[in-house]
């Protein structure tokens, strides 16, 4: 009994405490006296003071911006810079042709599709208030022959754009708005891009497995060097239309090396690599041509020995379709490691592939 009453007298006097009784109104309320075995009252809980993000500081010259967008092409990031005062001609204005000659293609796209690009500003990096507010863009054929309008839209920093879907060479014209968080900015640019129709990426594979598997399949194919037909080596892949690559590191020189196979030519002769199916194409090639003796040196049993090539060719595709590698002067045995770079309709393939060069002095 004795303890149940020091409890409610605990009680009392804990309450007492808390809501106070009528009474002196200076009085100071007594101390709660704890009940045995019972847990603390609660305190009351403050929650933590949470960080303030730091204000992004503005530049000290915040009119001078060093501006550009970053569009994603089929052949790469293609950044265009943008100037402040261009400005983007009206559909109405004339617009005199230009010689292909006298322009260099940045990128290549695929009409009927969207395409992305985002803005950098260099002395705004990390601003969260970047936004473009404005967008205007026209394509303009090289040969200044009408095109449908480009279709824009905008995603915060970002912008979005859809060509139109037929086959061009020509300018994107771009005329750009936006906000930071130091005030606005605005700057035009363009890009010369070469437009191909959708319809070239139509069956192409858009999986991971898809794209593995049609890359698998590529590996049936042929192409000859200096007549002498060779299966295409793929170590390298990137899809052209869709976002998917791959590489396959062999981890030793001449991986694919067959020695049996001697091609026999004259000193400073051509040995041609070009492709053997429609839906192949060269693009270029870089040939690392070695001595044969220094290969085979490097190959033997506890061998430590470095090597390094007589000489390193590279070469674009002629207008005929094939690369034509010189053979050295000196008659001797060589080794060509030749590296290219292919494309297909829907892909863009790296291989490699070495062979055995006799040059031949004429008797």
């Amino acid at each position: 009994m004795k303890l149940r009453l020091v409890g409610l007298l605990g009680v009392a006097l804990l309450v007492a405490g808390c809501i106070g009784f009528t009474g002196d109104p200076t009085a100071v309320p007594p101390t709660p006296t704890a009940i045995a075995g019972a847990s603390p009252s609660p305190q009351p809980t403050v929650p933590p003071t949470q960080p303030q993000p730091t204000p992004f500081a503005c530049p000290a010259l915040p009119g001078a911006v060093t501006a550009s967008l970053d569009l994603r092409t089929a052949t790469g990031v293609v950044s265009i810079p943008l100037e402040p005062g261009v400005t983007v001609p009206m559909p109405s204005a004339s617009i005199a042709p230009i010689d292909p000659a006298d322009v260099a293609i940045e990128g290549t796209v695929l009409g009927g599709t969207e395409l992305r690009g985002d803005l950098v500003l260099e002395e705004f990096q990390g601003d969260p208030a970047i936004v473009i507010t404005a967008l205007t863009a026209r394509f303009v054929p090289l040969d200044a022959s009408p095109s449908a309008p480009v279709v824009p839209a905008l995603d915060g920093a970002s912008i979005v754009l859809t060509l139109p879907d037929k086959d061009a060479v020509g300018r994107l014209l771009l005329q750009l708005d936006w906000n930071t968080s130091c005030g606005p900015g605005e700057g035009g640019g363009a890009a010369a891009l070469t437009v191909q129709n959708s319809t070239i990426a139509a069956g192409c594979p858009t999986t991971a497995d898809a794209m593995l598997a049609a890359v698998r399949d590529a590996a049936d194919l042929h192409i000859t060097i200096g007549g002498v037909p060779e299966p295409l080596d793929v170590y390298g892949w990137s899809a052209r239309w869709t976002i998917g690559n791959g590489v396959d590191d062999y981890g030793t020189l001449f991986p694919n090396w067959d020695r049996s196979v001697v091609i026999t030519v004259a000193p400073e002769a051509f040995v041609a690599v070009r492709e053997k199916v429609d839906d192949l194409h060269l693009v270029s090639v870089r040939a690392s041509i070695y001595n044969r003796a220094d290969v085979d040196a490097y190959f033997a049993p506890d061998s430590n020995q470095e090597i390094d090539p007589v000489t390193v060719i590279r070469r674009d595709v002629n207008p005929n379709g094939n690369v034509n590698i010189p053979a050295p002067l000196d008659p001797g045995t060589y080794v060509f490691d030749i590296d290219a770079t292919w494309l297909t309709s829907c892909f863009e393939l790296n291989t490699t592939r070495s062979v055995s060069v006799k040059v031949v002095a004429p008797a």
